[in-house]
């Protein structure tokens, strides 16, 4: 059997990842983004656009990013 590349078990144990912290989180109705996004709202001084995608942008794109602070913004937990 052929080994697999260490990008095969890094991209396995970010799912992996993101799984158990969706599945713990799902009682809040969130995910791990919506967690990573209000801690880049919390740290930056200025939470721009460019500067959460600069901190996010190997998880997620400008797309999912405007959803998931759309729907923080609905809730009240970002301004």
């Amino acid at each position: 059997m052929k080994e697999k590349p260490i990008g095969y078990w890094l991209r396995e144990a970010d799912k992996a990842i993101t799984e158990k912290v969706n599945e713990g989180l799902g009682q809040f109705d969130m995910t791990r983004f919506h967690w990573q996004v209000l801690n880049v709202v919390r740290d930056e001084k200025s939470a721009t656009e460019a500067n959460m995608l600069h901190v996010l942008g190997r998880f997620i794109d400008v797309g999912q990013l405007n959803e998931l602070l759309n729907d923080l913004l609905e809730r009240g937990w970002a301004a």
